[in-house]
């Protein structure tokens, strides 16, 4: 954003808005799931048994889905025209969060699987796919940068890349 944009400080300050609405979300799904860790690791103890530990992370993460429900639509629905109204000068900010929003959800279901790859000894795979994920979230954001699509491409790109990690880190976990 400081790169690419014109009024790169003003847009940057706008954008801070929609981070602040999904980290309050991510937040959330970060508490819920911080509490299965050790359950994981502890299944895992007596069992030894991968498959037991992911049925239990992929019914913690339904779970957790469920639970993120009804704070991700509000966030959608309600959190726009109240900070516009609280906050008018940050409006250009307010749009990025109907995108960003859902990849944040899907971000957070994907703790659970991250959890399970720590707890079962896999925590490589879990790190490859945080790269894996940077790199192509930072190329795409770059590109809708450079092409014109403002804060709006950068909200979207980065949603398809938590996107993207939630199915990379549930296809190296819960379905192997």
């Amino acid at each position: 954003i400081l790169g690419c944009l014109d009024d790169r400080e003003f847009q940057l300050g706008c954008y801070s808005v929609a981070l602040l609405v999904t980290g309050q979300l991510y937040g959330m799904g970060n508490m819920l799931a911080t509490v299965v860790a050790p359950r994981l690791g502890e299944r895992f103890g007596r069992s030894g048994q991968r498959q037991s530990v992911a049925w239990l992370a992929a019914r913690a993460s339904e779970l957790q889905a469920a639970a993120l429900a009804l704070p991700a639509g509000l966030a959608i629905v309600a959190a726009p025209p109240l900070l516009a109204r609280i906050l008018p000068d940050y409006r250009s900010g307010l749009a990025p969060v109907a995108w960003l929003v859902p990849g944040v959800v899907a971000m957070s279901l994907a703790l659970a699987g991250g959890q399970y790859l720590v707890a079962v000894d896999r925590q490589c795979r879990g790190l490859a796919a945080v790269l894996a994920t940077l790199l192509v979230t930072a190329l795409a954001n770059y590109l809708a940068l450079a092409s014109g699509y403002g804060l709006v491409g950068v909200a979207a790109t980065t949603a398809a890349g938590y996107a993207f990690y939630f199915v990379l880190v549930t296809a190296i976990s819960f379905w192997t």
